[in-house]
Parts: structure tokens; sequence; C-alpha cells
């Protein structure tokens, strides 16, 4: 039998994901959540549970790349009044920071959202094509990388003074 007890948890001990005899001296943990901090712990079977206390470890899996981007569009009233909305996967958590870089030459500017999908791109200017991609970032600032580029324009500023006349005329 092996020597070593484990505990592996999502939220430091309150509960357990897994917690046992370890096989060998090695293990691997699949399908774990994006952007979570996992914690590890092990001792020797014959020492008391406070042993844990020096021998815990905890390590945060990264932020997933933002897939499958969509774009919807709000009607824009003034030149810089424009604005997408990106969706995509909801794959992280919801405290997950993501930076959003548009441009409609390089990329240049960028915003940074905390939060779920759609995420806003305010104040663009109209009838404007703009290239998007994103990267999610995890709660160490670390990123895998970007999403794939989306490219889309921006919807034409409404006419605010249109005026209609209707005209009679005889032959």
């Amino acid at each position: 039998s092996s020597p070593w007890t484990i505990g592996f948890s999502s939220n430091n001990f309150s509960s357990q994901i897994y917690g046992g005899v370890l096989a060998s001296n090695s293990t691997s943990y699949t399908s774990l959540i994006p952007n979570t901090t996992y914690w590890f712990r092990a001792k020797v079977n014959s020492e008391e549970n406070s042993s844990y206390l020096i021998n815990t470890i905890s390590s945060v899996t990264y932020a997933a790349i933002p897939q499958n981007l969509s774009i919807a569009y709000k009607n824009a009233y003034l030149s810089n009044d424009a604005e997408l909305k990106i969706a995509f996967d909801f794959i992280n958590p919801p405290y997950t920071l993501y930076q959003v870089e548009y441009s409609s030459d390089s990329f240049q500017n960028y915003i940074f959202v905390v939060g779920a999908p759609p995420i806003s791109i305010p104040s663009l200017l109209s009838n404007t094509t703009y290239t998007i991609r994103l990267q999610a970032i995890d709660v160490l600032n670390r990123t895998l990388g970007y999403s794939s580029y989306i490219t889309t324009s921006t919807l034409a500023m409404i006419p605010t003074s249109v005026n209609t006349s209707i005209f009679e005329t005889s032959a």
C-alpha cells in the first residue's frame, strides 16, 4: 500500500474534490475550471493530520482563451456613438478579466473588462471597420494568448434631421 494520503480542493479544503491514498509518486487531475485556485496536500499515512499544514501547495489554472466570437450592433446617433457587443463561449468564471483590443488600423486601442460576455466596446466611430481580438487574464495576470481576429463594421449614423415633403404636380 502507498505511504501517502492526499487531498485536492478548490476552496482551501472547506471541502475536497478528492481525498485518499496516492497510488504512485505522481498524480494528475483533468477537467479543471479555468482561472481557479486549487490546493493539493500530502502527508505520510503515519503522520498526524497537522502535518498537512507544511505539505500544502496551491496553483492557479490559466484562464481559457475566448472562442466563437460574435458581434451585436447598437445604432449610432452621433459620429462617435457606435457600440459593438462581443459575445463568446462562457468558459471562465465571472471574475475573469478580459483585455479587448480593437482598431481600425493597427492595435492601438484597448479596454479592460471584468465579467461575463457579452462585452461592450462603446464610443466607436460610426460606419467604420474594426478588427477585434481579446484575451482572458487570470487572477495572476497571466494569459495563454489572443482569440482569433474578428473584423466588422459599426453601423452608419442615423440621420437626425430628415424631412419628408410631398408635392403634387399636374400635367
